[in-house]
């Protein structure tokens, strides 16, 4: 219908808008298809609406589809016979061309068709406002006006009340129609709502029902059935109807009860579909009471799944007893305010009381440490399902670990209740309790061990971020404890590590952290208030090691290396605090040991910034990027070049030129010294041996280091490489510091000794500002000794440094040694230098460390220099520098 209507009114407003007139017949001829079938369906649609079924009958419809078909061919052969439209011309006076149409006489009867439709459509309509409950008038209301609207707008229309002749105003009355029945049918949710709905529904829900009704009359015979009481007593093709109650198959007992009373209600089987199923029997007598011969309707409702799911449920509830009285696992039910109501056997045989002392009491009563009144309710908050710890008292006063999960119960949205269930897990803890001891903890001294004291300080950082506390980590290794190991036994050493834990343990407080790290390592944990109070606190640490430690039997003195690390001032971290503090104990080991250092960064080797220039090192001597200058060392008493030194400089691509004391023990510390030693003998001796080829022969020193005489390759390395470049041995002269040669004297003199036999020289460097004892003095297998500059530089100044100076020459000089003097900054060093007899000086008055060109240039000038002087002496006879002539 509403298609129709949209039909109409589309072509109606095509027709007035073209200008053609033969268009204009086009579209009106096919405007007719909405005219003609509007009406039908809008008269169908009222039929459907108020319930009236019975007249949709295919005879109905094909003879109301009679008049819009035979409408239809007329207007198409309308040219033939004008039946329709007597005349139609085009009318140009008004605003838009109209069609003037004169109408035929058949368009008077399809009109008066039309409006009996509309009528008899609006007629059972408004029956309908009138039968409709209140609840559905509206709709019912809105639907009558959209059928009284086009046959008012039409009429007007045909009766030529309409302002413009040319207008129709029925299509577009039919178009507001439409709108009333879309809001009717969705504003009030009705769409299918009819008044004959409430009699088709009864009749499909007796139909359709699952439960079997039988309708009996007063004799108790079977009048009616419905199609599911046909499948209970045997199918739809058994003859029902007519036969007695009591002779139907299964249900002579219902008649028995029927004849007994007529209300009653009971449970039969039956065999229904092929397999036996319990019905529930409702039966109720039809009429009044006092009529004897009323009839009865009998309701079968098939309750077999009922009945098996009940069933069921006691089998299961039978099982869940069987099983919670035989648990391993305790479980207890508590009512809402915490009052236990049932427990099993287990919870008697874990607490050791009966259940008659358990129910009823509150569960408070079982609660181990019950040392606030709310302490059940917390218990019972805890419903979440997920399993906790609970601590447990038994009758006997011993403490019993469970590992319990609580949950509600609930009836309508209420807490009726608490459902426990719990193991006992007591055995279990005391394990996993000694074993966590003895993951966190040293099995020598049962001192936390290295595991525990990470958790501890990560704790402690946590803690003091939020209150801005300072925390000291003081690692602390025993000096020389290898010894005890070694000349005593394991046993004696691990005996004397418990005493020193003992001891170190009464020296803190009992907030400090004392743990052992590993070996003779410990490390202390405590708050401090600044640096100074660091320090304290390892003053006091290193005052547990003045007194001896009796250790069964023997008497053993020791002393410590404390390295201190300050939160958070050199870390934040746990790593980077422990890396520090250990950084700082090897500082205070290199410094003697007995003794604490404080973390600097001057000492840490390993800061970002180092492994980055460490890193660097490693690409600097396979890239070119070292180099070497040569410093000279002049003759004080000649002031000619005696020799010269080598030393390297490091060209950084992007730091620049880096000094030595920059890298040096970067090359220590990583393996690099060996390699570098060779690369400095390599480039040294290969310059020598260019200098030698141009009449330039000059002596030239190189460095080493203490690592380089761990190598027991040195001497044949220096051998290989004096051989390659075709060098004087004695033109090369190797220097060690006294501090390197006294680290370990022995293997010092022997390295030494065999570099020496090649006859290769041999420097001990910075003289007087190690520990030299004079008895491996003697023996050194030297040929010179350097005066270290720090005593040289102020000797014009400071008495007691000349003097000091003045000695070492003399000694050096008694010793068969030639004696070099570092640091000569001016003239006045010079002079009383050679005063005091100083064999050979260097420093920067007398020369920069400077390229090998520079070098050369200034041997050449030298050699000239002497020439001409021999040739002086020939010819004018000049005098020496001591004003005698030779």
């Amino acid at each position: 219908m509403l298609a129709g209507i949209g039909w109409w009114c589309g072509f109606y407003t095509l027709e007035a808008v073209v200008p053609a007139l033969g268009a204009k017949m086009v579209f009106a001829q096919l405007e007719y298809l909405g005219i003609v079938t509007v009406p039908v369906f809008w008269f169908l649609f009222s039929l459907r609406y108020t319930g009236r079924d019975e007249w949709l009958k295919r005879k109905l419809v094909a003879l109301l589809s009679l008049v819009p078909i035979l409408t239809l061919i007329l207007v198409a052969t309308n040219g033939l016979h004008h039946l329709v439209w007597s005349s139609v011309r085009s009318d140009p006076t008004g605003p838009f061309p109209a069609l003037l149409i004169g109408h035929g006489p058949y368009f008077w009867l399809h009109l008066a068709y039309s409006y009996l439709l509309i009528l008899g459509a609006t007629g059972t309509l408004v029956w309908s406002v009138v039968r409709y409950p209140k609840n559905y008038q509206h709709q019912a209301v809105l639907i009558t006006a959209g059928a009284i609207v086009p046959w008012a707008a039409n009429l007007l229309y045909a009766l030529g009340l309409v302002p413009d002749d040319n207008l129709d105003p029925t299509p577009f009355a039919f178009a507001l129609t439409g709108a009333l029945l879309a809001l009717a049918l969705s504003r009030y949710r009705l769409l299918h709502l009819f008044l004959g709905l409430r009699g088709r529904a009864r009749s499909a829900l007796i139909e359709d029902m699952p439960d079997g009704l039988i309708v009996l009359d007063g004799e108790n015979r079977i009048i009616d059935c419905n199609p599911a009481a046909s499948a209970i007593l045997g199918g739809s093709s058994r003859p029902l109807l007519g036969t007695p109650l009591e002779e139907v198959s299964d249900l002579p007992c219902v008649a028995e009860k029927l004849a007994l009373s007529g209300d009653f209600r009971c449970e039969v089987e039956l065999e229904a579909q092929g397999e036996s199923r319990i019905f529930d029997v409702l039966s109720s007598r039809l009429g009044q009471r006092d009529i004897e011969a009323s009839g009865h309707l009998v309701v079968l409702r098939d309750i077999s799944e009922k009945r098996r799911a009940e069933e069921a449920a006691r089998e299961s509830e039978q099982r869940y007893r069987t099983l919670v009285e035989n648990a391993n696992e305790l479980i207890f039910t508590l009512d809402s305010e915490g009052r236990l109501t049932s427990v099993n056997p287990a919870v008697e045989h874990v607490t050791g009381f009966a259940k008659d002392e358990l129910v009823g009491q509150d569960v408070d009563r079982l609660l181990a440490e019950n040392k606030r009144p709310e302490t059940s309710r917390i218990l019972l908050a805890l419903d979440t399902g997920e399993t906790q710890e609970v601590r447990v008292k038994s009758k006997a006063g011993s403490t019993v670990v469970l590992e319990a999960s609580i949950r509600a119960t609930y009836h309508d949205g209420e807490t009726t209740g608490y459902e426990c269930i719990a193991r006992d897990v007591t055995e279990s803890r005391a394990w996993e309790e000694a074993l966590r001891f003895q993951a966190l903890h040293d099995s020598v001294t049962s001192l936390p061990n290295r595991m525990h004291l990470r958790e501890r300080l990560h704790e402690l950082i946590t803690s003091a971020q939020t209150q801005e506390d300072r925390l000291a980590l003081l690692v602390l290794d025993l000096d020389d404890f290898k010894r005890v190991n070694d000349n005593l036994g394991h046993h004696i050493g691990d005996a004397l590590l418990e005493v020193v834990g003992l001891r170190l343990g009464r020296s803190i407080r009992a907030a400090d952290i004392l743990a052992r790290l590993g070996g003779d390592e410990f490390a202390l944990l405590v708050h401090v208030d600044d640096a100074a109070d660091a320090r304290r606190v390892a003053r006091r640490v290193l005052g547990a090691f003045q007194r001896v430690f009796a250790v069964e039997g023997h008497q053993l003195a020791l002393s410590a290396s404390v390295g201190v690390a300050i939160y958070p001032e050199h870390g934040s971290t746990v790593d980077t605090l422990l890396r520090v503090a250990d950084i700082a104990m090897y500082a205070a080991k290199r410094g003697g040991g007995s003794r604490y250092a404080i973390y600097e960064v001057k000492i840490d080797h390993h800061s970002p910034d180092v492994l980055t220039l460490q890193g660097d090192l490693h690409k600097a001597l396979s890239q070119g990027e070292l180099t070497l200058l040569y410093q000279p060392q002049i003759d004080l008493r000649t002031n000619r070049v005696a020799g010269v030194e080598a030393l390297v400089r490091w060209n950084h691509p992007r730091r620049g030129l880096i000094l030595p004391s920059q890298f040096i023990d970067l090359l220590e510390h990583d393996g690099l010294a060996d390699r570098l030693t060779r690369w400095v003998l390599d480039k040294a001796l290969a310059q020598g041996t260019r200098w030698q080829a141009r009449g330039l022969s000059t002596q030239v020193s190189v460095n080493l280091s203490a690592r380089n005489l761990d190598n027991p390759d040195l001497t044949q390395v220096i051998e290989a490489l004096l051989d390659r470049h075709q060098t004087n041995p004695a033109r090369l002269t190797v220097e060690l510091t006294e501090t390197s040669v006294m680290m370990e004297p022995e293997r010092a003199i022997a390295s030494l000794g065999a570099i020496r036999a090649l006859g290769v020289k041999v420097s001990i460097d910075d003289f007087g500002s190690g520990q030299t004892a004079l008895p491996y003095l003697k023996t050194l297998p030297a040929d010179e000794v350097k005066v270290d500059k720090s005593f040289v530089i102020p000797m014009t100044v400071d008495k007691g440094d000349a003097a000091i100076v003045r000695s070492i020459i003399g000694l050096g000089h008694e010793l068969g040694l030639l004696v070099v003097a570092e640091g000569i900054e001016n003239e006045a060093t010079r002079r009383l230098l050679v005063s005091y007899g100083c064999d050979i000086g260097q420093g920067y008055f007398l020369g920069r460390p400077v390229r090998p060109i520079s070098v050369a240039t200034r041997l050449r000038s030298q050699q000239v220099a002497l020439r001409t002087s021999r040739g002086l002496r020939k010819d004018e006879s000049i005098p020496s520098l001591s004003g005698k002539a030779r």
